[in-house]
């Protein structure tokens, strides 16, 4: 059985630099040994991450800030994640959740 919050770099040393393709992600998700939900479905979760530079409405200095495109699954991977106020979002629509 694969751990939870097991991570595939290809290679890589950070998240961040990361990269491989939906057909690796998804080939990835089938293998035997990837802990299922009830419906059978990989307890699994491919996101992007992109740096965005914003300024700081406090200083006007530049900082960084890692924007996740994130699935469905994202949340049942990461359950120690949780919304402390608002909604999830919906799938398919262009929505943010904003965190601190």
């Amino acid at each position: 059985m694969v751990p939870i919050g097991a991570l595939e770099l290809a290679g890589e040393e950070s998240t961040y630099t990361s990269n491989f393709s939906t057909i690796v992600a998804a080939t990835i998700a089938d293998l035997p040994g990837i802990r299922q939900v009830a419906q059978g479905q990989p307890l699994a979760t491919a996101t992007s991450i992109v740096i965005t530079t914003v300024h700081k409405k406090v200083d006007g200095s530049l900082v960084g800030i890692p924007i996740y495109a994130v699935d469905g699954q994202f949340f049942k991977v990461y359950p120690e994640l949780r919304l402390t106020a608002g909604r999830i979002f919906q799938p398919g629509l262009d929505q943010l959740v904003v965190a601190d």
